[in-house]
C-alpha cells in the first residue's frame, strides 16, 4: 500500500461512505426499517468495498471492481442459499434477504471507480491503518446475526388529568404524525384505521374509532412497538403499558426491557403530556 493510494482511505468521500455504512447497519436499519435504510448499505458498501481492496492491490483494480459486482449479484440470489444453510447447520449465522431491486446499487461501482481517478485534495489527519481496521469491521456488519423481535412484560401505568376521549385523540395524533413522517413506506387498510409497512406488511398501529369511545370503555391496542390498554372517564384517564417489543441481535441474551420502556416514555408518554 503506497502513500499515494492509501490517502484515499482518509479522504472525505471514503470516510463519509464508510460512516454511512456503519451507522446504517448498526443503528438505522433496526430503529428505522424502511426501503431507504435497506438500500443505503448496498450503495455505501459497493462504494467502499472495491476502493478498500484496490488500495492494497492496485494492480488488480479492474478485476476487483468486476468481482465485487459479480459477487454482489450472487449474494443477492438463491444460488448461495445451500452454502448459508451449511453455515447455519454449524451455528455460523450469516444471513441476507433476497431483493433483486438491490442491484440498482451497482451504480456505486461506477462512482467509486471514477472517484479513485480523482485527485484527493481534502483528507482527514488519521493513520490509514486505523481506517483499514474500521473498514474490515464494516464489511462484516451486514452479515452479523439478524435481529429478532422480542417482547418484554412491563405492566406500568401512566395517569393523565384529561378525559379518555382526549387521550384517544392524542394517541391517534401520534400515529398520524408517524405515518406522515414515513409516508412513502406506509399504507393504510381497514378504511384508514390500520397503518402497515409496505415492505413487510407488519401492522404499525390501529387507530381508535373516536366516535365509539365512551367513559366505560377499556381499549386494547397493539402496535409494532408496544401493547397497551387505556381507560378513563370525563375528567381523567389512564394508559397501562403491558409489554414492549424490541429488536435485538439473535442469540444474544441481553435484556432490553428498561431501554424499551424508556423509549416508550420518550416517544409516547412525553407526547401525551404536551399541552
Amino acid at each position: 500500500m503506497i502513500k499515494k493510494e492509501r490517502e484515499i482511505l482518509i479522504s472525505y468521500g471514503f470516510l463519509i461512505a464508510l460512516t454511512t455504512l456503519i451507522l446504517n447497519d448498526l443503528i438505522l436499519k433496526s430503529q428505522y426499517p424502511s426501503w431507504i435504510t435497506g438500500k443505503l448499505s448496498d450503495f455505501s458498501g459497493l462504494f467502499v468495498f472495491p476502493i478498500f481492496w484496490t488500495v492494497f492491490f492496485p494492480r488488480f483494480k479492474k478485476t476487483i471492481f468486476v468481482l465485487t459486482g459479480l459477487l454482489f449479484c450472487i449474494w443477492n440470489s438463491p444460488i448461495i442459499q445451500p452454502i448459508l444453510n451449511w453455515f447455519h447447520s454449524n451455528q455460523i449465522w450469516i444471513d441476507r434477504t433476497i431483493d433483486y431491486s438491490d442491484n440498482i446499487a451497482l451504480i456505486s461501482l461506477f462512482v467509486a471507480f471514477r472517484f479513485m481517478n480523482t485527485e484527493i485534495k481534502r483528507k482527514v489527519t488519521v493513520k490509514p491503518i486505523i481506517i483499514s481496521l474500521i473498514s474490515l469491521f464494516a464489511f462484516t456488519a451486514t452479515t452479523l446475526p439478524p435481529r429478532e423481535r422480542v417482547t418484554y412484560s412491563i405492566v406500568k401505568k401512566y395517569n393523565f388529568d384529561y378525559p379518555i376521549d382526549t387521550l384517544c385523540n392524542r394517541l391517534n395524533m401520534i400515529a398520524d404524525k408517524y405515518a406522515a413522517k414515513y409516508d412513502e413506506h406506509i399504507k393504510t387498510v381497514s378504511n384508514g384505521k390500520t397503518f402497515i409497512f409496505e415492505f413487510n406488511q407488519d401492522t404499525i398501529y390501529q387507530k381508535i374509532d373516536l366516535q365509539n369511545v365512551t367513559k366505560n370503555d377499556t381499549i386494547n391496542l397493539i402496535s409494532n412497538f408496544a401493547k397497551i390498554k387505556v381507560w378513563g372517564n370525563d375528567s381523567a384517564s389512564t394508559l397501562e403499558l403491558i409489554e414492549t417489543l424490541w429488536y435485538k441481535k439473535m442469540y444474544k441474551d441481553k435484556d432490553y426491557a428498561k431501554k424499551s420502556e424508556k423509549k416508550f416514555r420518550r416517544v409516547i408518554i412525553k407526547e401525551l403530556n404536551k399541552n
